[in-house]
């Protein structure tokens, strides 16, 4: 799976500084593609927007959408994925919540709190990006999908405020 998203892209629009190892959020990356963007875009449109951009040929309402919606959703899902959990690791001697050496832990609510806000932005992003793709209804968004088993693309946003609504 290619990252469509740069480390700096998450320093230039969050609060995680360039310092923190990649390692540390790199999987939030594939993780939010796979489980928020394919979702919302369809394999079809999915599979498009991540061969361009792996070839760097992404052009057009394709480049648009990659560039105002894709990159700013992605960056947000895994600034709020990485706040939730980033205090703790899984070791060989268990589960454990790191501690900072010149600061001061901040509380639960707190992190919960800074988390929302980027959960807050990707969804205000995962909206426009509907309302786009039904506008320039590119082919691979309104076309059926290859196979019976792929991820239709959603067209409508079930994502309001934090919360998902079914």
């Amino acid at each position: 799976m290619v990252s469509l998203i740069k480390p700096s892209d998450i320093s230039q629009r969050t609060n995680i500084n360039g310092n923190v190892d990649v390692s540390s959020y790199g999987y939030f990356i594939r993780e939010a593609q796979k489980f928020i963007l394919e979702p919302l875009l369809g394999v079809k449109l999915y599979k498009k927007i991540e061969a361009d951009f792996k070839t760097n040929s992404l052009t057009g309402n394709y480049k648009e959408l990659y560039e105002n919606y894709i990159i700013n959703i992605l960056c947000f899902q895994v600034a709020h994925d990485f706040l939730e959990i980033h205090s703790f690791q899984v070791g060989s001697g268990g589960l454990f919540k790191l501690n900072p050496e010149n600061g001061t832990a901040v509380d639960k609510p707190e992190v919960d709190y800074l988390a929302n806000k980027y959960l807050s932005k990707s969804d205000v992003y995962i909206k426009r990006m509907i309302n786009f793709l039904c506008d320039v209804k590119l082919p691979e968004y309104t076309q059926e999908q290859e196979h019976k088993y792929d991820i239709k693309p959603s067209t409508n946003n079930p994502y309001i405020g934090g919360w998902k609504l079914k």
